[in-house]
């Protein structure tokens, strides 16, 4: 009689049969509503739907008691809620949420009861993300490099996207940004390659995210730090195309993060901006509490760039905190280096210190040295904006460590950040000679990869020098 009410309103149906006494019935229910509120993004929604049927299958089975025959699909029940429920937390809290790692330890234990290897891949690769997000980077690398030697001879073309992504990911946090960048390109050749042997492309993410997405995100912040400027555009553009194409908002609301990065870098506020307002309208709508708080916090630089620099820190400071309370370390030294950068451009350099100094002592606790040389190039220029007696020695000193370990970890295009700072105090102290050298040793490798602004600070000053 109400056929056309309980296909649209399932959790009305999945209420009535729970006060019936109907489990399988209302389970079946819940479960179909959590799955629509989840294809329409209601992803808090499709909690409360999840929460209500683990709570009814768990009053059942302590009623029933642990019947042999009926243990096996009870467990099978749960293992798919406990799933479809670290999609929707990955999605509103974050990956590197409490909740989320209890719910993926769950997951591991079903899925080995069972003998579910797909679902002990999700759990596994799930734990990798928690403490990854928490900068627990010997942990996570642990976990990938377990993820990677289980796949077994003919693995699910995703499943092994997944494993390799994680251990790409690992690397450029760590400072290992040529080998992330070979690794990611190797995932996509790879995927391709396998995708098409399985008779095409493999159905949307094992997890929440698809790693594609993610391979071409980081490719294009890891070109940037090579001096690749044009090619680190593209590959930003390229993957907000793929997320466009997988009809997948919240690879999308990702993608177009990191396009904003990528117009940050390049000096290009007004694409910059027009980036992360999409990132946000996308995020907001779909509840991507991490994503949401990434856009933000690029929304608020870009915004101080353009001149509203009480609007952008107001965004930035918000995305931070968001950011930190999803419990993520991670990325965070970055995002200081950006909350600083608004602060001296709201004349406020001794508190922008005090975050540089706090993002360095992070850099140094976890190890995620990806962009450590910019900010001690920042802090090279807040020390001289501070002043004192010794400013000028202690910010060539910056300068010089930022340059030191921009060559080790082979990034020229962050190198070139250093040396143009050192160069243009050296040639201030009648050391022109010197200081040409230095631009003449990185700016014809990071020129060629495009125009930034960047390489026109340093091709202005090495034109001052030569003249």
């Amino acid at each position: 009689q109400f056929a056309p009410l309980c296909e649209a309103q399932p959790e009305l149906l999945a209420w009535h049969q729970e006060q019936a006494g109907e489990t399988a019935a209302a389970l079946a229910a819940w479960e179909q509503a959590a799955r629509r509120a989840t294809a329409r993004s209601a992803h808090h929604e499709a909690q409360g739907h999840l929460h209500r049927a683990l709570a009814l299958l768990a009053d059942s089975s302590a009623a029933e008691g642990a019947s042999a025959s009926g243990a096996p699909a009870r467990l099978a029940t749960e293992l798919r809620l406990q799933l479809l429920l670290a999609g929707r937390l990955m999605a509103t809290a974050g990956y590197g949420a409490a909740p989320l790692a209890a719910v993926y330890q769950r997951i591991e234990v079903l899925a080995d009861a069972l003998g579910d290897a797909g679902a002990l891949h999700r759990a596994r690769l799930g734990l990798e993300g928690f403490h990854f997000m928490r900068a627990d980077f010997a942990r996570a690398a642990e976990l990938a490099d377990a993820l990677v030697g289980g796949l077994g001879p003919s693995p699910e073309p995703l499943a092994w996207l997944q494993a390799h992504w994680a251990q790409a990911n690992l690397l450029f946090h760590t400072g290992q940004v040529p080998q992330a960048l070979a690794l990611a390109d190797h995932c996509l050749a790879g995927w391709a390659e396998r995708a098409a042997r399985a008779g095409g492309a493999p159905a949307r993410g094992l997890l929440l995210q698809h790693p594609a997405v993610m391979c071409h995100s980081y490719a294009a912040w890891a070109l940037w730090a090579l001096g690749q400027a044009d090619a680190a555009l593209a590959r930003a553009r390229q993957a907000v195309v793929l997320a466009e194409q997988l009809q997948h908002p919240f690879s999308l609301g990702q993608a177009l993060g990191f396009l904003a990065v990528a117009h940050h870098f390049r000096g290009e506020t007004t694409s910059g901006l027009q980036a992360a307002e999409r990132a946000v309208a996308v995020c907001e709508a779909g509840g991507f509490a991490v994503w949401l708080a990434h856009a933000r916090m690029l929304r608020g630089r870009l915004r101080a760039g353009q001149g509203d620099v009480a609007g952008g820190l107001a965004d930035i400071t918000q995305g931070h905190a968001s950011w930190v309370a999803s419990g993520a370390e991670v990325t965070l030294p970055f995002y200081r280096g950006l909350l600083a950068e608004c602060l001296v451009l709201d004349l406020r350099p001794t508190e922008a210190l005090v975050l540089v100094d706090e993002a360095l002592a992070a850099v140094h606790q976890h190890g995620e040295r990806h962009c450590a040389p910019d900010l001690h190039r920042l802090r090279g220029q807040l020390l001289l904006a501070v002043g004192g007696a010794d400013a000028h020695v202690q910010a060539a000193d910056c300068w010089q460590r930022g340059l030191a370990e921009a060559r080790a970890m082979q990034l020229p295009g962050l190198a070139l950040r250093c040396a143009t700072a050192l160069a243009r105090l050296g040639a201030g102290q009648g050391r022109s000679a010197e200081a040409a050298r230095l631009l003449d040793e990185l700016l014809p490798v990071v020129a060629a990869g495009g125009a930034s602004p960047d390489t026109a600070e340093a091709e202005a000053l090495r034109t001052a020098l030569a003249q």
